[in-house]
């Protein structure tokens, strides 16, 4: 797995290696009988979505080595890896709500379509509780392998993640520039591992004191701010039962000890006050 940069760069070149190979004997009937294809397996696409049924929703994109599976800047390095990251997930998700708003089909060949989707989605968890609404925008480069129609390159964006509703609050001192630059280089680990299970918008940032307003005011002692976002209590829950906790060596663990030696810690839920954190 690795993080993408330019999210568009696999696909669009998929596409023009596509539309710059020769034409050959095909009508623009070819044409439309490929979006009329593509268009009904987008039907039974979104019907095992809705249904939260990851397995039947993960066979609609292709095995092949060639082909990309990227969600919001993390790329896949197949199918299998992406459903054993969300399926966990998916297990506490009874069913999902989407609205389209956005359904572009274009063939670029008769076995090459391209499709372009924007939309509003929510998920009722199995708890009983729905999550914010959601906007994402994606695209998908369809091909034909023999008889079936599969997804090759999936490209998939966040424009609002769900808002967090709980905040954990460290207010931490590094013994050292060096134990700080460790200290911060284990949290991006830790997020690049929360982000990959598909946790997103969920993790840490780390602040650090940059300046003061009361010129009397020491802030040595309690110099680094870790914050935590959450979604919700389950939320947080399933994260902290991932692998990259359990897994955290003895010399990472030592680390935190000194970081967090002379910390306090505070817990935070919203109030809703129409901020730019509730999506």
């Amino acid at each position: 797995m690795r993080v993408l940069r330019l999210r568009f760069g696999c696909l669009l070149s998929l596409v023009l290696l596509a539309g710059c190979q020769a034409q050959g004997s095909y009508t623009q009937a070819d044409l439309g009988a490929a979006e009329a294809a593509v268009q009904g397996e987008l039907d039974r696409f979104w019907s095992a979505w809705e249904a939260a049924d990851i397995d039947t929703g993960m066979s609609f994109y292709s095995d092949s080595p060639d082909g990309s599976f990227i969600n919001d800047g993390v790329i896949w390095e197949s199918t299998a890896a992406a459903m054993e990251a969300y399926g966990p997930f998916f297990e506490t998700v009874e069913r999902q709500e989407f609205d389209v708003f956005e359904n572009r089909i274009l063939a670029v060949k008769p076995d090459v379509v391209l499709v372009t989707i924007g939309m509003n989605y929510r998920q009722v968890l199995k708890t009983g509780e729905t999550t914010p609404a959601t906007t994402v925008g994606f695209t998908m480069l369809w091909v034909k392998e023999g008889s079936e129609w599969k997804s090759l390159a999936y490209n998939f964006s966040t424009t609002n993640p769900v808002p967090a509703t709980m905040k954990s609050v460290h207010l931490l001192e590094a013994p050292s520039a060096a134990d700080e630059a460790a200290y911060a280089g284990a949290l991006r680990g830790m997020n690049t591992a929360i982000r990959e299970a598909g946790f997103l918008g969920n993790g840490y940032d780390l602040w650090k004191v940059g300046g003061v307003q009361d010129s009397e005011y020491d802030p040595i002692g309690t110099p680094l701010i870790l914050e935590g976002s959450w979604t919700d209590q389950e939320t947080y829950d399933l994260v902290h039962a991932l692998e990259v906790y359990s897994a955290l060596d003895q010399e990472t663990l030592d680390l935190f000890d000194r970081v967090a030696g002379a910390q306090r810690y505070t817990r935070y839920v919203r109030v809703p006050v129409g901020g730019p954190g509730e999506g």
